[in-house]
C-alpha cells in the first residue's frame, strides 16, 4: 500500500508510512495493535477512523510509532488543544473590567472619556478598544481562557496545528 491520496486520518497515515518503510504486513501491524487484520485494513485505507477506535488501540498505535500516547490522542481528535486550557470569566466580565480600567485611566481623563461614553459604544467597538488599551497598558483584558501554568505558548501553538479528524 502506497501513501498517496486517501481518506485516512493522520494516525492511519503515519502507520501506513511506517508499514511501507519497514515492509510490515497488515496482519503483523494488526497484531501489534491488538485488532483484526480486517479492521486494520479499514483503518489504513480510511474506511474506519482512529477517532472511533478504542483508547487501547490508540495507545498501541502510539507504542508502534514510538510516540507519546497524548500525541496520538491529539492526532485522532480524542483530545484537542482546548482540553489543555480552562474557561474563566465570561467575555462580558472581561470587557467590563477593561472598560472600568480605561474609564479610570489617565488617557480617558485626558480625552474626557467617561464610563457612560464607553458603555454607549457597541460591544464590537468596546472589544476593539479593550484590545487596543490592553496593548498600550501592557495588560491582556480579553483572554477568554486561563492557561495552566505548565503550558507554554510554543506547545499551545503546536497543538493548534495538529490535524483534526471529522
Amino acid at each position: 500500500m502506497k501513501c498517496e491520496k486517501s481518506n485516512r486520518d493522520a494516525l492511519a497515515t503515519m502507520l501506513a508510512v511506517r508499514r511501507d518503510v519497514e515492509g510490515v504486513a497488515v496482519s503483523t501491524l494488526a497484531g501489534m495493535l491488538g485488532i483484526s487484520t480486517s479492521y486494520m485494513s479499514q483503518l489504513l485505507v480510511g474506511d474506519k477512523r482512529f477517532s472511533v477506535a478504542s483508547d487501547e488501540v490508540v495507545r498501541a498505535a502510539a507504542k508502534v510509532l514510538e510516540l507519546p500516547a497524548v500525541i496520538c490522542f491529539l492526532l485522532t481528535g480524542k483530545l484537542r488543544h482546548e482540553d489543555f486550557v480552562e474557561p474563566t470569566v465570561s467575555f462580558q466580565d472581561e470587557l467590563a473590567v477593561a472598560m472600568r480600567d480605561l474609564a479610570n485611566s489617565p488617557e480617558a481623563l485626558e480625552l474626557a472619556v467617561d464610563w457612560n461614553d464607553l458603555l454607549a459604544m457597541p460591544v464590537p467597538v468596546q472589544h476593539l478598544v479593550a484590545v487596543l488599551f490592553g496593548q498600550v497598558s501592557g495588560r491582556h483584558y480579553i483572554t477568554g481562557k486561563k492557561r495552566w501554568p505548565w503550558m507554554t505558548e510554543s506547545l499551545l501553538g503546536s497543538l493548534k496545528t495538529q490535524p483534526r479528524s471529522n
